[in-house]
């Protein structure tokens, strides 16, 4: 009898998980990470003073919403801005920078 010259593949061994059974993953996961500024050095934090932060708020409240920023103020305590302030663009916006002005 004459043996067969076939080539005869193997089987492919995959790598599987112990716990789950299933197949190991290709690439393992990456952990988000907290990336660095372009240079490679950690973002300053600033501090602003008191002057600093009203005129970012204000210059802030007249680009987006068209009015001052104590305007703004006295609106926003007042519910001026009608039931759903993030319908109205920029109000929120402007919104977020309150802390700035209102901190002690």
């Amino acid at each position: 009898m004459k043996a067969s010259t076939r080539a005869v593949k193997k089987p492919t061994r995959v790598a599987k998980n112990a716990k789950t059974k299933s197949p190991a993953p290709k690439k393992p996961v990456r952990k988000a990470v907290r990336r660095r500024s372009g240079n490679g050095r950690v973002p300053v934090v600033r501090e602003f003073t008191k002057r600093e932060a009203w005129a970012l708020f204000d210059s802030e409240a007249r680009k987006r919403t068209g009015m001052s920023g104590k305007e703004f103020i006295e609106w926003w305590h007042r519910g001026e801005f009608e039931k759903d302030p993030d319908d109205i663009p920029g109000v929120m916006g402007v919104a977020m920078l309150l802390p700035l002005v209102e901190a002690d």
